[in-house]
Parts: C-alpha cells; sequence; structure tokens
C-alpha cells in the first residue's frame, strides 16, 4: 500500500476530561481504520494519503442536539482519512457487532467497543456525512469522518468528578 501521513491539527489548548487509556484505545481504532483504507484502496483522486485528527469547542443549544448526542458545552474529536469513505450499504451495519470490511485480521468489534467506550463518557461516536457546499462541491474532503462529541466538564464545579466516575 501507499505512505500514510496522520496529521494532527488538534490545537495545543483543548483539553478534555476522560479516561486515557479508554480514549486512545478509541483514536488508535479510528486512525487505523482510515490508514488500512487509504493502504488498501488508495485515496480519492488528487487528494494526498492522509488520516488527520482535528477537536474544536462548540455549545450546542439543547433544541439543536442531534438524537443520542448531548448539548451544552462539548467537544468534537474529528479522525477523518482521505480514502473512498464509507459505502453506503455498509453504513447501516457499521456500529454493528462481529461486523468487519474484508480485512484480514478484523474482529468487526473495533467501532462497537469504541462507540461504548464514548458512550460510558457521556458522549457519541458518529458517521459523519460529506459535506456539500451550496454550489454541489465537496466542501470536505472525500473518506471517512468520524465524529466524537464529547461533554465539556466543567471542572471549578467538581463536574468531571462526577462524569469520570460514571466510566469506573
Amino acid at each position: 500500500g501507499c505512505a500514510v501521513e496522520i496529521v494532527d491539527d488538534v490545537p495545543d489548548e483543548v483539553e478534555i476530561v476522560a479516561d486515557a487509556e479508554q480514549m486512545f484505545r478509541v483514536l488508535v481504532n479510528l486512525i487505523r481504520n482510515g490508514v488500512e483504507a487509504l493502504r488498501s484502496a488508495g485515496p480519492a483522486p488528487g487528494w494526498p494519503a492522509q488520516v488527520r485528527i482535528s477537536a474544536r469547542q462548540v455549545f450546542i443549544p439543547p433544541e439543536k442536539a442531534r438524537k443520542g448526542a448531548g448539548s451544552g458545552a462539548r467537544m468534537v474529536i474529528e479522525v477523518s482519512d482521505t480514502g473512498p469513505g464509507v459505502p453506503l450499504a455498509v453504513r447501516p451495519k457499521l456500529f454493528a457487532a462481529f461486523f468487519t470490511s474484508d480485512r484480514a485480521g478484523g474482529t468487526g468489534l473495533g467501532l462497537v467497543i469504541a462507540s461504548d467506550l464514548i458512550r460510558a463518557h457521556g458522549g457519541s461516536l458518529t458517521l459523519a456525512e460529506a459535506g456539500l457546499e451550496a454550489s454541489g462541491a465537496m466542501a470536505t474532503p472525500p473518506g471517512a469522518r468520524f465524529l466524537i462529541d464529547l461533554p465539556i466538564y466543567d471542572i471549578a464545579h467538581g463536574d468531571a468528578a462526577q462524569g469520570l466516575s460514571k466510566i469506573a
């Protein structure tokens, strides 16, 4: 396969309250999936072979919260790649146990476990739809885009301990 560049686009000041080992497992799984997709299928035409990790803080009013996602101050971590993307036929089964792509050695549990770990942190893991601009042009690179949506705990008010106690 091709060489894949891992791009860290996370601002230095970004911090989350989470179990470091569990977050490491989630991120490694998502990055590995992107690298393997790029190595087997190659990047989309005209794009470099990249897996990108980014993060941004957002505020989501309760009336705008997506189904299964929280509201208020949230940290959204995005892991995306420039590969072929997730085929439409595969998307409904993506987070189902024992569903696997054609990769040899895959158990089909990676995304299930990742999703469970994020849910235990009060968050959600979703596959984002490719973004189109009004003109119909791609607003985002092609490929898979996974969004980890986590609550931002107010450490000054003791929310962090309450949040982590749910995980332990």
